[in-house]
């Protein structure tokens, strides 16, 4: 994977809110692909939601992990609250 790529897969991990319905969405090939590298690049640690779209079509749309330490799933649409994490992006466009 690129820097790029890297940078674009951390953006969306950070920001952690995908909306596509209620329901996971992994489509194709690629989103397959997609999928299968988030779970080997964190070993099942990640607990997040992932979503990567490409010309308004939703490639994937997941969670992954727990939204809590009670074992509540992650789904496609659960929400964080990301406080002031988005300061560093608008930070780094200055």
């Amino acid at each position: 994977m690129g820097k790029a790529s890297l940078g674009i897969l951390f953006v969306l991990l950070a920001t952690g809110v995908a909306r596509a319905g209620d329901e996971t969405v992994v489509k194709g090939d690629v989103g397959a692909k997609l999928d299968r590298a988030v779970q080997a690049t964190t070993r099942g640690g990640f607990w997040g939601t992932v979503l990567v779209a490409k010309g308004g079509e939703v490639l994937l749309a997941k969670g992954y992990g727990n939204a809590d330490y009670a074992t509540v799933p992650n789904t496609s649409t659960s929400l964080y609250e990301i406080a002031s994490i988005s300061k560093m992006f608008t930070a780094s466009r200055s």
